[in-house]
């Protein structure tokens, strides 16, 4: 059963800052009363106060701190820890978010992360004693670190042979020859056939040729014609 405002320990404060809130929704006054709510272990009404007025403040960051410890108190430990983030981004120089931070990743086991919230807080002030001890406290339960995996054996693989390129040639355009028209053939010269010199009948020999056949003739005639008789036969 929720306890009654007259059960919590209340301070005069949040009855004040609570009715000027109600005039000024958009005032400020929020951070304020819930701090006074967290005092009085109002974890609830703390958390549901920062939230709406993170609504008209979204880059409040005070409202961030306060709304990551009203988490953490709660038992929110996840919800604590985006909000812290969110602080240390906005501003890298908060110590106390950077000491909650330390809290909560150890409370997690996240230990690497803790020794890293311890390192950034020794640069910004490196005389905090408390800091430096639970560094040394965390380095101490530090796990070993993991031996690097061998590297897996990969299969030797055997190069491809190389492949010549080839580069092709330009191709010789064909040289399309015209066809040649056929010589004319040139007949074949005969050789002229041997006259046949057919006797010529006299009869059938021109005048001419008649007549020095004649004349032939009488040459021709025997020699005993002009032979002169011998005297005896003349007596």
């Amino acid at each position: 059963m929720a306890k009654t405002k007259e059960e919590y320990n209340l301070s005069p404060e949040i009855e004040k800052l609570s009715e000027r809130l109600a005039k000024d929704p958009s005032s400020k006054l929020f951070v304020p009363l819930a701090e006074e709510y967290l005092k009085g272990g109002m974890l609830e009404e703390a958390i549901t106060v920062l939230k709406d007025g993170l609504k008209h403040h979204p880059n409040y960051v005070s409202a961030r701190v306060a709304l990551g410890k009203a988490y953490h108190k709660k038992g929110l430990v996840k919800e604590s820890l985006e909000e812290f983030k969110k602080v240390v981004a906005a501003n890298p120089d908060n110590l106390l978010a950077h000491k909650k931070l330390v809290e909560i990743h150890k409370t997690l086991g996240n230990i690497e992360d803790a020794i890293k919230s311890c390192n950034t807080i020794l640069l910004l002030n490196p005389k905090d004693e408390e800091i430096k001890g639970i560094l040394k406290q965390l380095e101490g339960i530090r796990p070993a670190p993991k031996p690097p995996a061998a590297p897996e054996k990969k299969e030797e693989k055997m190069p491809a042979p190389a492949v010549e390129k080839i580069e092709a040639k330009p191709e010789k355009a064909e040289i399309k020859s015209t066809p040649k028209e056929p010589e004319p053939i040139e007949p074949e010269t005969k050789m002229p056939e041997p006259e046949i010199i057919e006797e010529v009948k006299a009869e059938e020999r021109p005048f001419v040729m008649k007549e020095a056949a004649e004349e032939e003739a009488i040459l021709e005639e025997p020699k005993e014609a002009f032979k002169i008789p011998s005297r005896s036969r003349l007596f």
